[in-house]
């Protein structure tokens, strides 16, 4: 997952750094982007439930809010993965506003990315 999460980063530009993923028992994945909506950060978060949502981070305690989230497949290429974030950072119609029913990731593909 870790090499997966570095290619989405490397393709937005950030380093390994900016980048975090966990393979617990509900694995988890963050890409912290440069840019900014308002004084507010902005990211890329993904989770074995919706997969990656493109947010705002409110630093005011409340939940990240979900500018867009990528669609059904919970594990697309990186390439898609990118393709997305830059679409929703220039304003771009991209992905969809209500959370993804994906089926649940198959962890045999989340090896593919260890």
């Amino acid at each position: 997952m870790t090499r997966y999460v570095h290619r989405v980063g490397e393709g937005l530009g950030v380093g390994p750094e900016s980048t975090w993923c966990e393979l617990g028992d509900e694995p988890t994945a963050y890409v912290a982007l440069e840019q900014h909506r308002g004084r507010n950060d902005m990211a890329l978060v993904w989770d074995v439930r919706h997969g990656w949502a493109a947010v705002v981070e409110t630093h005011s305690g409340e939940d990240m809010l979900v500018l867009a989230y990528f669609g059904p497949d919970p594990l697309p290429v990186s390439a898609d993965v990118v393709a997305f974030t830059k679409r929703v950072l220039a304003g771009e119609p991209a992905g969809q506003l209500d959370p993804p029913v994906c089926a649940p990731a198959d962890f045999g593909r989340l090896r593919q990315f260890i």
